[in-house]
């Protein structure tokens, strides 16, 4: 199973997983090709769907970076819609954009058939053209049809602009999603 490094190391280190109401929001990454194990959106929901059953409760959800989404090869709407339809989204969400890698991951073994995961740039929310912009405001629909409360994080890397203004962007642009949702 995918998640037995992860219980063994656990176990090793004496971490018990407990505590009735507690919650880890997983932010997964397909940076490292071969060494992230869980690099691609159906192996994060199998990973946390076999540490849940473990565990006996759901104690693992997934915080999607919109930007991972992308530079693992799947667009943000996709990623969106498969965790939802998962049951392992619980309102809080990493809104940023980056290049939709052309990139091919086999999610049984994590490793790279084609291609290559893009880099991480945490651009903006809807920065990287109208294809980005539309992929986005349909993940946004998809986020409000859930009806939970919704707590978005920003990651921003400026690259030399202000960081204030860069963050401003980004929130009035997902504020426009949410407006047109």
């Amino acid at each position: 199973m995918i998640c037995n490094a992860a219980i063994e190391t656990l176990q090793k280190e004496n971490i018990v997983i407990g505590l009735d109401e507690a919650l880890v929001w997983f932010e997964w990454k397909p940076e490292v090709p071969g060494a992230d194990f869980v690099n691609t959106i159906r192996r994060v929901i199998r990973f946390c769907n076999e540490v849940n059953a473990r565990v006996g409760r759901r104690v693992l959800v997934i915080n999607n970076e919109w930007a991972h989404l992308l530079i693992s090869g799947t667009t943000v709407e996709d990623g969106t819609r498969l965790t939802n339809e998962a049951g392992l989204f619980t309102g809080f969400f990493h809104c940023n954009s980056a290049d939709l890698a052309i990139v091919e991951i086999d999610d049984e073994t994590g490793m790279v058939c084609r291609g290559a995961p893009s880099d991480d740039r945490d651009w903006y929310v809807g920065a990287g053209g109208q294809a980005r912009w539309d992929d986005q405001q349909a993940a946004v629909k998809l986020l409000t049809a859930t009806e939970l409360p919704l707590i978005a994080e920003h990651d921003i890397d400026p690259s030399g602009d202000d960081p204030v203004e860069y963050y401003r962007i980004s929130r009035d642009n997902l504020e426009k999603m949410f407006a047109a949702a």
